[in-house]
């Protein structure tokens, strides 16, 4: 049963986009962007893994929806919050380094090397995460971003009334949907390029999910959203993923090339009203359900695991891929090993809830 101490369907949502972080980070996820030719089959899939953009985004809703009206001293939030996120990157450097260069055979670690790797903090630097597939470092980065600025994301949202929530969001579709898609449409140019937008920082894919999930969160009335609202916005998300799928074929089309572009403009460009829309159907079922108490307790318990899969899910993708020989070339297989990843994962993360120094890390 939903309380005011713990929102219940913010844990269906932290699971649901966990599924998706790990399939994008499979070959199914990557398979329509390789392929050629004009099949039905490419085209299902490209809208799969359009559909896939909303992982990411989902997770800096939720985080939008409960830290942006908090209200917290900078002490408290620079040791409660950015302290522990910054152990937590030390942990997922120290992980990632002992599997790959003591479990995975491979050589070559040192202190020198190791603070390398975590200053840059991405795939394309250090001994380790050029290779290990770690796709979520880009996030720990980003959340600790977003954690050095929330002194002053919680004034700025203090002091906005609902029409500079909207306002925001058509920056955003226009700015970085209209606007590129226009471009692609006219040029056929594969570039997803748009100088304007390096200037406007809100209007990027983090800051814009971050204030989103505060407006679905306090500022939207379920009480006022009637079906009518839900087909609304279910039908215009229905059209932003397939326009995410289609305007990659159309620049492909254009520029005569094989393979499909996934830039173009960016997938989780259109992703805005389809997150918002996932966040506030699935707020109102779950008000409207009556869940027991064990219910409830079980899915406080995986939604509190979810951080770990994140941290984890590469190497337990690695050990599980292995299982299947057709993993790198058939579309199934890595379906397979992302529900795999996800329970596993899952699994860990309830045994790590359960140690003394790692219950209030992870």
């Amino acid at each position: 049963m939903q309380t005011s101490s713990h929102k219940g369907y913010l844990d269906l949502l932290r699971l649901i986009a966990i599924l998706l972080v790990v399939f994008n980070h499979t070959p199914a996820f990557h398979f329509p962007f390789h392929a050629t030719g004009e099949s039905l089959q490419v085209k299902l899939m490209l809208i799969i893994s359009a559909f896939d953009g909303v992982a990411v985004p989902l997770f800096f809703m939720i985080s939008g929806a409960l830290l942006l009206a908090k209200c917290e001293s900078l002490k408290r939030l620079l040791q409660k919050r950015v302290a522990r996120f910054v152990v937590v990157i030390l942990l997922f450097h120290i992980v990632q380094s002992t599997y790959y260069c003591v479990g995975g055979g491979e050589n070559g670690i040192g202190i020198r090397s190791f603070l390398s790797d975590c200053y840059w903090g991405n795939m394309n630097a250090g001994y380790v995460l050029g290779w290990s597939g770690a796709g979520a470092v880009w996030f720990l980065y980003a959340y600790v971003g977003l954690l050095l600025m929330l002194p002053f994301l919680r004034l700025m949202v203090k002091g906005m009334e609902e029409i500079h929530f909207l306002y925001l969001f058509g920056l955003q579709m226009t700015l970085c949907v209209i606007c590129p898609a226009a471009f692609v449409l006219v040029t056929g140019n594969t570039s997803d390029g748009f100088r304007l937008l390096k200037y406007l920082p809100l209007c990027g894919n983090v800051f814009v999910f971050v204030l989103a999930g505060y407006y679905a969160e306090h500022k939207v009335r379920l009480e006022k959203m009637s079906i009518k609202h839900i087909f609304a916005l279910i039908a215009v998300s229905v059209v932003l993923v397939l326009l995410a799928a289609l305007m990659p074929e159309w620049a492909r089309g254009r520029m005569n090339a094989e393979q499909v572009n996934p830039n173009i403009p960016g997938m989780k460009a259109y992703m805005l009203v389809p997150c918002i829309t996932i966040y506030l159907v699935t707020k109102k079922m779950a008000v409207s359900c009556h869940l027991n108490a064990k219910t409830s307790n079980v899915l406080r318990a995986l939604g509190g695991a979810v951080f770990t899969v994140m941290l984890v899910e590469n190497i337990l993708r690695r050990e599980i891929s292995a299982w299947f020989t057709d993993y790198e070339s058939a579309y199934f297989p890595s379906v397979c090993v992302a529900c795999l990843v996800w329970i596993v994962g899952l699994l860990v993360g309830l045994i790590c809830k359960k140690v003394p120094l790692l219950k209030n890390v992870l």
